[in-house]
């Protein structure tokens, strides 16, 4: 597995999440120095030189044991009780196929465009760590000025 890394860690700690293998080697390609892996609940944490070997990209080749067991990493809430889930991080359900509903991007922001198919949905998968109330908003920008959505959690709608 390599691992481009465009954003040198400050703290000399590389996070590779949700990573379940063993790791059994980890190393620079550009010089070929061996690193230092920790596993943890959260993947495994590489330990990097304070120093990127690339100032534009450098490569980390990691050697696990066994088939590759990535877990996928979900949004969670945060301390302040959050949980932000914007577009490019949904699961666009276009009607047949349709690639009318897609993720467009305006003031670096992204949004869901071209949402005309009344078939097609989007959601989202998040984790909760425990169980209580939680506040929904969405922000949408329509023409129909009466627009109407659903809102289901966990099988239930809202």
């Amino acid at each position: 597995m390599y691992f481009h890394v465009y954003d040198w860690p400050s703290d000399g700690k590389l996070l590779v999440p949700g990573l379940k293998n063993t790791v059994q080697e980890a190393t620079l390609l550009d010089g070929g120095a061996k690193l230092q892996v920790a596993a943890s609940d959260e993947g495994g944490t590489i330990s990097v030189p304070a120093q990127a070997p690339n100032e534009y990209a450098s490569v980390i080749a990691l050697k696990v044991s066994g088939k590759l067991d990535v877990e996928a990493v979900l949004p969670t809430v945060g301390a302040d009780g959050k949980l932000v889930l914007t577009a490019d991080e949904a699961y666009i359900n276009n009607n047949e196929g349709s690639k009318n509903a897609s993720v467009q991007t305006h003031d670096d922001t992204p949004h869901i465009a071209y949402w005309v198919d009344n078939q097609a949905s989007v959601e989202w998968a998040f984790r909760t760590m425990v169980p209580g109330e939680y506040e929904v908003r969405a922000e949408f920008a329509v023409e129909a000025p009466k627009t109407k959505f659903n809102v289901a959690v966990a099988g239930q709608s809202l």
